[in-house]
């Protein structure tokens, strides 16, 4: 059956790659046969399926997600064009959840998202019976950018440094090779996301800034003896902290317009745009955005307070959740109670799918 025109044809046989087959795989570019159809009753976009296994229906539950540079608002019944593999329709909003209107301008929460997905899935896999690899082993407490890659999805960095780095010669080689493999590993990662020039360019940028850290090295620990900021090592850290979250979050410019279809040259000719009105107009944009992230009244406290007591259980190294496990069988399941019932509670449901569902 074609849809959605309901015309039914035979397939007469399949070619991948010129080749005949009698099965294709999910991924493949097949060439199908057909029988009892003309090209020309045939478009771009069809779908070819068994018969009674696709209903065409004409109402289709999206998901909107404003980028930030849109200026406009979409309200409720406003006309949208809407674009379905290769077709093009003209279709209707209708927001819910007495939502009035979509405004623009979202801010990327990628450690959380992915973070917290990972933890879902290590759950899950725990629940029945599995053990899973810890991905995240606390970034943002890193000092350096090589030391945050060492903590941040330790599965594809692990994987990269033992199928592409170390074959290539790793550190064991001259300073221009080892750079240059460094280079290249971060390239594969970023193309290892997508098929996008600016996942490319957002893995060079962090090779980039990697091997100029790593030239830098020797001279930067010689300037740090007459740095009077370092003289005091949790001043020290504390900007060693800060810099290495600001380099993060200047690649991941690159990889957020990649997600979000945006440009990155005008991505950071806005970054200041929402302070133009001082602290408050900038502050007001804040808290507009966390409000309709579904973030309001006492919640922010709740978060604030589980947050800092996790970071401050894990700082040195311990698992809140391997301690729990350890406590005797009325507080752990006491723990796991509440814990569930402040989902319950405090959670926002419905709010937007994970952001890294589409790697």
């Amino acid at each position: 059956m074609i849809y959605p025109a309901g015309r039914l044809a035979k397939a007469r046989g399949l070619q991948v790659h010129s080749q005949s087959v009698e099965e294709a795989q999910a991924g493949q570019r097949v060439a199908v046969n057909l029988q009892g159809v003309k090209r020309e009753e045939m478009e771009r976009g069809d779908v070819l399926a068994k018969p009674g296994s696709l209903q065409v229906t004409m109402m289709v539950d999206v998901r909107l997600r404003m980028l930030p540079e849109v200026e406009r608002t979409i309200k409720s019944g406003s006309r949208l064009h809407f674009y379905c593999g290769a077709k093009e329709l003209l279709c209707k909003a209708v927001l819910l959840g007495g939502v009035e209107e979509l405004l623009p301008g979202e801010s990327v929460r990628l450690y959380l998202d992915f973070s917290g997905c990972c933890d879902i899935a290590i759950g899950a896999a725990r629940i029945l019976g599995y053990d899973l690899l810890e991905n995240f082993h606390s970034p943002f407490e890193a000092t350096s950018f090589a030391g945050l890659w060492q903590r941040w999805h330790m599965s594809l960095t692990g994987w990269l440094r033992d199928y592409i780095y170390i074959p290539l010669g790793g550190s064991r080689c001259n300073v221009v090779r080892h750079m240059l493999n460094t280079l290249i590993v971060f390239a594969v990662s970023g193309l290892w996301h997508g098929a996008d020039l600016r996942y490319l360019e957002w893995g060079i940028a962090c090779g980039v800034i990697s091997v100029i850290a790593q030239l830098s090295k020797a001279p930067r620990k010689v300037l740090w003896r007459y740095n009077p900021l370092y003289r005091e090592p949790a001043v020290q850290t504390f900007l060693q902290l800060c810099i290495t979250y600001l380099l993060f979050s200047f690649t991941m410019v690159f990889f957020a317009s990649a997600i979000y279809n945006a440009a990155p040259g005008e991505v950071f000719a806005g970054i200041l745009q929402g302070w133009q009105g001082g602290f408050a107009a900038g502050w007001e944009s804040v808290t507009n955005l966390v409000t309709s992230s579904g973030i309001d009244g006492r919640l922010p406290v709740v978060l604030t307070c589980g947050t800092a007591i996790v970071l401050a259980m894990e700082h040195n190294g311990n698992n809140v959740a391997r301690w729990i496990r350890k406590q005797c069988f009325v507080l752990r399941w006491t723990v796991y109670y509440a814990a569930a019932v402040s989902i319950l509670f405090f959670a926002a449901f419905g709010q937007s799918a994970f952001i890294y569902q589409q790697f």
